[in-house]
This record gives C-alpha cells, structure tokens and sequence, in this order.
C-alpha cells in the first residue's frame, strides 16, 4: 500500500508543477533587444558575399585569359610561303616583321 502512495504523492506533485501561474492583470510586454549589428553578423555575411563575388569574378577572368591565349593554338594565323635567292623555301607564321633600309 505504501507503493501506490509513494506514486499517487508523485503523480499529484508532478500535476502541480505543471498547472500554469496565473500572471499579473497587465499584459506583459516584450522588451526591445538593444543588440548591435555587429553582434547579430548581419555585416559579416555580406563581406562573405561581397568576397565569394570577388572570387567568382577572378575565377572567371582567370578562365577568358586562359581561353584566349589557348585558342591561339588550335587556330593559327596566316601561314606564309618565302622563297630565297638560292631556291630555298619557307614556311611558317609571320611572328614580327621589321623595314629594310
């Protein structure tokens, strides 16, 4: 018997614990939070954006360069044809070219 009212005393005092307070008449209101900006990391997240932008950006231009000094290669200029005095010939891309005085 003294089981059942060791759990009956536990039961009606863990009723108790969760019957709600009753609070004052005023309703209660929310105060303001006075946190920083700073403290909330808003900035913090648009540096992180602003610099991942930056880096796609150099990542992007770093590819144009790449691509336009690798093309190059698959389609070269003009291939000339020189012929010497002593009948020898020539070919190739004209790479600079000077005047003769």
């Amino acid at each position: 018997m003294e089981a059942d009212t060791v759990k009956g005393n536990e039961a009606s005092a863990l009723e108790e614990e969760e019957k709600p307070v009753e609070s004052s008449s005023r309703p209660r209101r929310f105060k303001r939070s006075r946190t920083s900006v700073f403290a909330v990391g808003e900035p913090m997240i648009w540096l992180t954006g602003g610099a991942l932008v930056v880096c796609v950006a150099m990542i992007v231009g770093l590819m144009i360069l790449i691509l336009s000094s690798g093309l190059s290669t698959f389609w070269p200029s003009d291939v000339v044809r020189f012929t010497t005095f002593d009948d020898g010939v020539y070919m190739g891309e004209v790479a600079r070219t000077e005047r003769f005085r």
